[in-house]
């Protein structure tokens, strides 16, 4: 039997002479430009499928019979090889010159966990509902972990509802560049029954009320008091709203079990003021037009919590048909900004200030101008038109449009829950011959991608375009699947290795790759991709870029710790609680 000093030795020594060439080959080739950070990005697509390869990248390491025995059955190796894969800049759309590459701007991580009984993980999803990530859903991976590293900056309300049908509410911020942590208890027993009052200013009660707390909803009764028997600790999100008055949010933050006394909660609703809306005149197309009604300055702030106390985010955005009016109401006194929005023009002046009176008359009809356009026709693979296919059109950095249209800074979204604006993003559904109209908006972007998909989806085309007026004709085609593939070559392996890897900030199951194989991750969109690698926290080396081409193929190798080849000790397995029945590990979500 080999002494086990030597047996290491040896190891590292296969381990050095099975990736020089790799590490030659890396030095010989010019290495990828960094990127700016302002062009990272994102989209969607299938998610990639992680294999193994038709041929071993490597041989398989002889050791002695002790050790190959374990190896035989399983693995001793106790904690999983963690590959993170982050998409730096998408490659799928060519970008014009002087125009940032699709889905800049997109840098904002979230990572998080739901949580059941005795911290059991418990698996659902995670859906924003309001905010620049609007309708964007995450699922959890069997550990109840979920994370996203797309997302764009600002404030945003997310849904959190786990397979069993138990649901949460909270509000999220997220910052370019940055990770955002959310952990949500979604278990039975840590809840807490809330009561409390809505009254007036007055300190009169309030009825028939609606208190809307972490996704559930109760009214007041005549007293003006409410009851939630079963609230999820955290930061939670409310909302109070009442016909006459002003809506009313806050964060607050639910003690994990016991109870909340209903001398210690108290709303307040001020009395509420109404605006009616109209556009005046009809410039451009027939389809309604999008108002949006912000605060001017300082956010009403609850002088006692310091909280912004008006859910902006349920007001917007107003539709308004032509040659009609609408009444918004429930919005508090005081300083706004209003916008319009309409196919074919803008609003003249594109910004009015206006200040809300209680007890008044409160109206405005927006004046329209005519915008520059972009117009064309969506077709069929056979050149019929494709009737009720959808557009869309986005800017670079749909963020940072939206703020810069509201002549207001780049962190204004951290402040408030804003929605995409039009000016950075557009939706629009084709006529029966296939024909659409899109309003640029050359002040906010140089350039925007285009989209289309068809009705059924099933099709879809996609490219570029400056912002400058004209025709332009989209072909549909099949839908191009993600088809890039990433070979990691692990070599002087001899048992298996547990795996576990994360896209885009999604998480996937931990499984075990065979000693024989090279990790493969197939599915891969175009574009430049980060890899970061480590091991029991360890990171194995320096993030690196690399590309990924349409059907092609990158690899690189990782040189494994001596842990990751050799495992661990049946002590430190026994220590771990994953011993299998002969004293090899079993992962840790039961594969």
């Amino acid at each position: 039997m080999i002494p086990l000093r030597q047996r290491t030795l040896l190891i590292l020594l296969f381990v050095a002479l099975a990736t020089g060439g790799v590490i030659i080959q890396a030095v010989l080739q010019p290495e990828l430009a960094p990127l700016d950070p302002g062009d990272l990005s994102g989209a969607s697509n299938p998610d990639p499928v992680v294999t193994g390869p038709s041929e071993p990248a490597s041989p398989i390491m002889q050791v002695p019979e002790d050790v190959r025995e374990v190896g035989a059955q399983g693995t001793t190796v106790i904690h999983p090889l963690e590959v993170e894969l982050t998409l730096l800049e998408h490659g799928s759309i060519d970008a014009l010159g002087g125009i940032q590459p699709v889905g800049s701007g997109a840098s904002a991580r979230i990572k998080g966990a739901l949580l059941g009984n005795r911290r059991e993980p418990v698996t659902g999803t995670v859906t924003f509902t309001a905010g620049p990530n609007r309708g964007r859903v995450l699922e959890t991976d069997s550990l109840g972990h979920f994370g996203a590293s797309d997302l764009y900056q600002g404030l945003s309300i997310v849904l959190v509802e786990s397979d069993r049908g138990i649901r949460s509410e909270r509000e999220v911020m997220l910052r370019q560049l940055s990770t955002s942590r959310l952990e949500v208890s979604l278990s039975r027993g840590d809840t807490c029954a809330v009561r409390g009052f809505v009254r007036d200013r007055a300190g009169e009660p309030i009825g028939q009320a609606k208190v809307r707390m972490d996704a559930q909803e109760s009214f007041s009764d005549d007293l003006g008091e409410f009851f939630f028997p079963r609230i999820s600790p955290g930061k939670i999100l409310v909302v109070v709203t009442k016909e006459g008055r002003a809506s009313y949010r806050e964060e607050l933050s639910i003690p994990r079990s016991g109870a909340i006394k209903r001398d210690k909660l108290t709303f307040t609703l001020d009395e509420g003021v109404s605006l009616t809306l109209s556009v005046e005149g009809l410039v451009g197309s027939k389809a309604p037009s999008q108002a949006f009604v912000f605060p001017i300055g300082v956010q009403r702030v609850n002088a006692v919590r310091g909280q912004r106390t008006f859910p902006w985010h349920l007001v917007n955005p107003i539709e308004i048909e032509p040659g009609r009016s609408i009444q918004v109401d429930g919005l508090p006194p005081g300083h706004v900004s209003l916008m319009i929005f309409h196919p074919g023009a803008t609003g003249s002046p594109a910004l009015v200030n206006k200040k809300l009176f209680a007890g008044r008359d409160n109206h405005h009809g927006f004046m329209l101008k005519k915008a520059p356009s972009l117009r064309g026709q969506v077709t069929m693979p056979d050149g019929s038109p494709a009737a009720r296919a959808i557009v869309r059109l986005d800017a670079p950095d749909v963020g940072l449009a939206t703020t810069k249209v509201m002549q207001q800074k780049f962190t204004h979204n951290l402040s408030m829950v804003l929605p995409p604006l039009p000016a950075g993003r557009q939706r629009v559904e084709c006529d029966e011959k296939g024909r659409f109209s899109l309003t640029l908006h050359p002040t906010i972007s140089k350039g925007y991608y285009l989209s289309a998909l068809s009705a059924d989806g099933t099709l879809e085309a996609r490219r570029s375009v400056r912002a400058e007026p004209g025709e332009v004709a989209l072909v549909l085609k099949e839908i191009r699947r993600a088809s890039g593939t990433l070979e990691i070559g692990l070599a002087g392996r001899f048992q298996g290795l547990p795996v576990k890897i994360t896209i885009k900030g999604k998480p996937g199951e931990v499984t075990l790759l065979d000693p024989a194989d090279s990790l493969v991750i197939d599915g891969l969109e175009s574009g430049v991709w980060r890899a970061e690698i480590q091991w029991h926290h360890d990171r194995l080396e320096r993030a690196r870029q690399f590309e990924v081409e349409p059907d092609g193929k990158t690899s690189f190798g990782v040189v494994l710790p001596i842990g990751a080849l050799e495992g661990q000790s049946a002590e430190e397995r026994r220590r771990a609680g994953l011993s299998g029945p002969r004293g090899d590990s079993t992962l840790p979500n039961g594969r």
